[in-house]
């Protein structure tokens, strides 16, 4: 039952994503791109595809204008995720900037992780 409601590909260092998504009070969008950032490379040897999906759901959450209700008590930092995946920093600073989005609600913020997906995109597109 593991890989179903505790795969590890979604959970390290003892936080798990949804507990995130959960935290910061992203929506569905938000919190699936969360979600492809955190496990790019750790379910499938091709980070690529997860970063696609990724971008495909700030797409989403730009042009559906999805506000995040992050809770009063919300008890995990971005340094936190960032820190518990081991993540690269172009990874971090995405992951870091959706966790500022859930304070703040600022779609600047979500315009610039979709611009860093881009670039990865396109660089490792390229490489293929």
């Amino acid at each position: 039952m593991e890989t179903v409601d505790h795969p590890a590909h979604y959970n390290s260092g003892g936080i798990e994503v949804i507990d995130v998504i959960e935290d910061w009070g992203l929506g569905f969008s938000l919190g699936n791109a969360l979600k492809y950032i955190c496990r790019a490379g750790r379910k499938t040897n091709d980070p690529l595809e997860d970063l696609k999906k990724a971008q495909w759901y700030i797409r989403r959450a730009m042009r559906n204008h999805e506000i995040c209700q992050i809770s009063e008590d919300a008890r995990i930092s971005g340094i936190e995720v960032v820190d518990a995946f081991g993540m690269d920093p172009m990874f971090g600073d995405m992951v870091l900037a959706l966790w500022h989005h859930s304070l703040f609600n600022n779609e600047n913020v979500l315009a610039r992780i979709d611009s860093a997906l881009n670039e990865i995109i396109n660089y490792e597109s390229k490489g293929e």
